[in-house]
C-alpha cells in the first residue's frame, strides 16, 4: 500500500513538473516508466520462483534428508571397512612375520647344532682317542675340516696355559695373539661341558697367507687332553664362518619394510643388516627394549 501511495505521489509530482517544464517532465516520466516495467518484470519472476519453491519444498526436504543419510551411511560403512581391512592386514603381517622368524630360528638352530656336532665329533672320536705323546691330532682335524670347510674357518686345540697343541688348516699363530685373555678361552676354562659362542669378530689368532680378514663366530668348549697316560685340561676352538649366519638372516624378507637382527643374552649384537654402520657409530639400535621383549 505504501509503495502504491508513493508511486501515486511521484506520478502527481511528475505531472506537475510536466505542466511547468514540458521537455524535462517528459524525460523524467519516460525513465520512471522504464523502471516501473523492470520492477514489474522482477516481481513476476520472483513470484514464479517463490511459487515453485513452495510447491517443491516438501520434496526438496525429503530429497536432501535422504541424501544426507546416504552420505553419512556411506562414510560410516567406508570407515568400518577400512578399520576392518587394516586390522586384518596387520594380523596377517604379524602372522607372516612370526612364521618367518620361526623358520629363521629353525635354520639357525640347525646350523649351530651342526657346528656343535663337529665339535663333539672332534672331541669324542679324535681327541679322547689320541695320546699326544704317541700320536697327533692334525690328520683327524684336517679331515673334519675338509668335510665342513664351507662353514668352518679354522679348528684348534690349546692347553690350559694357552699354548697351541694342534690346528687345521691354519697353524701359525700371530705373535701378538693373546689367547688366555680372550673371552672364549676364559669361558671354556671356567665352565665344563658347555658350549660357548662368541660375538662376531675378525679372525685374529692365525696368520693367513692371503691376509684376509674373515669374520667368525668362535665356538669353544673345555676338553680333556691325554699326554703320557695323564689327563690335562684343554680348550677346543671352532671358528665358524660368520657368512653362514649372515646368509640365513640376510635372505629374510619381512613385510612393511621390517628387518631382522640378532643379539645374545647380554644384548651384544650378533647380526644386523647395517652392522658396519652400527660398529662405526653411525647408527644405533634399541637393543635394551629387544632384550626385555624377548624375556617376556
Amino acid at each position: 500500500r505504501r509503495s502504491k501511495l508513493f508511486q501515486l505521489c511521484v506520478q502527481a509530482a511528475l505531472r506537475h513538473l510536466s505542466l511547468q517544464i514540458p521537455g524535462r517532465g517528459r524525460a523524467v516520466g519516460a525513465v520512471l516508466g522504464r523502471r516501473a516495467r523492470v520492477g514489474k518484470l522482477l516481481r513476476k519472476v520472483t513470484g514464479r520462483a517463490v511459487g515453485r519453491y513452495r510447491a517443491m519444498g516438501i520434496q526438496m526436504v525429503i530429497s536432501l534428508s535422504f541424501t544426507a543419510v546416504a552420505i553419512v551411511g556411506m562414510v560410516f560403512m567406508g570407515m568400518s571397512l577400512f578399520l576392518r581391512f587394516s586390522t586384518t592386514t596387520y594380523e596377517l603381517m604379524e602372522d607372516n612375520s612370526q612364521r618367518v622368524l620361526a623358520q629363521v630360528n629353525m635354520n639357525l638352530d640347525g646350523y649351530l647344532r651342526r657346528m656343535m656336532r663337529v665339535s663333539d665329533t672332534l672331541y669324542y672320536r679324535i681327541i679322547k682317542n689320541t695320546d699326544l705323546e704317541e700320536g697327533s691330532l692334525e690328520s683327524g682335524m684336517s679331515l673334519l675340516y675338509e668335510e665342513n670347510r664351507e662353514s668352518i674357518v679354522s679348528i684348534a686345540v690349546f692347553d690350559e696355559k694357552g699354548r697351541l697343541v694342534s690346528a687345521a688348516p691354519l697353524s701359525e699363530l700371530k705373535p701378538d695373539a693373546e689367547l688366555r685373555d680372550s673371552g672364549w678361552f676364559q669361558a671354556a676354562i671356567k665352565k665344563m661341558e658347555n658350549f660357548h659362542f662368541s660375538t662376531p669378530h675378525v679372525q685374529n689368532l692365525f696368520q693367513e697367507q692371503d691376509a684376509r680378514y674373515r669374520w667368525v663366530v668362535s665356538l669353544s668348549s673345555q676338553v680333556q687332553l691325554t699326554r703320557g697316560g695323564a689327563t690335562e685340561t684343554g680348550v677346543l676352538l671352532v671358528d665358524m664362518s660368520f657368512g653362514g649366519i649372515e646368509q640365513i638372516c640376510r635372505d629374510v624378507q619381512l613385510s612393511n619394510g621390517g628387518y631382522l637382527y640378532l643379539i645374545d643374552g647380554s644384548g651384544e649384537l650378533i647380526y644386523h643388516p647395517r652392522q658396519q654402520l652400527i660398529y662405526a657409530g653411525l647408527l644405533e639400535e634399541d637393543r635394551k627394549s629387544t632384550r626385555l621383549h624377548s624375556r617376556h
